[in-house]
């Protein structure tokens, strides 16, 4: 997680109306820096909201892109960038867990943005777990089954909701190199072709 400057932290609420802190850092940038913005994102982020904020998300998996539909909805402008490949044109890749076992709170989060119906259209329900032992098996319910998505499955479905967002703009194969928390300021790299650029925005959410 990014540090944060005390005077400078923004609360979660005020970005999203839920009453509650992001897990992830928000970053204000310097309104007095003068830190030139490229015209590209200064004209999406004039056409697109009045008063809203322009947000770098890094880190592309599911909390990643739920996020970026959340603030969108939110009237902000959202930059998302992952290093790894879109998932949805270029497969999986390793290192992750194959399945997300969703519980009641991430059925609620799924809830604010109406996509929980789409969602467990995906999920294979769990009703308990069983423990054996030497002697025997024990069955265990869960009080509320659990619902248990591909990871991938779920990843692809909240990209092509992201990519619906006029408000988002998706970028893959670009990895974070460095961040300048004072300025909201974020280095990415082209995976492919090694070409480095920076982003400037309102705040920066990542890990």
């Amino acid at each position: 997680m990014i540090n944060t400057n005390t005077e400078l932290s923004v609360r979660y609420d005020d970005l999203t109306g839920t009453g509650s802190r992001a897990s992830e850092a928000l970053h204000p940038s310097d309104a007095e820096s003068g830190t030139p913005r490229t015209a590209e994102i200064t004209q999406t982020a004039t056409s697109h909201t009045e008063g809203g904020k322009m947000i770098t998300i890094v880190g592309g998996g599911p909390v990643g892109l739920f996020s970026a539909i959340l603030l969108a909805r939110r009237g902000h402008c959202v930059e998302h960038f992952e290093a790894r490949p879109d998932p949805r044109y270029e497969g999986v890749q390793p290192g992750k867990s194959i399945n997300v076992t969703l519980a009641e709170r991430g059925l609620a989060a799924l809830r604010v943005l109406d996509l929980e119906t789409q969602v467990l259209e995906l999920c294979t329900p769990l009703h308990g777990r069983v423990v054996h032992t030497a002697d025997r098996t024990n069955q265990m319910p869960y009080g509320r089954p659990l619902q248990a998505v591909s990871r991938a499955a779920l990843t692809r479905f909240l990209a092509d909701m992201a990519d619906q967002e006029p408000n988002v703009r998706l970028f893959y194969g670009q990895r974070c190199a460095k961040l300048e928390p004072a300025t909201a300021t974020v280095t990415v790299v082209d995976q492919q072709t090694g070409q480095r650029r920076e982003v400037t925005a309102d705040m920066v959410v990542g890990r």
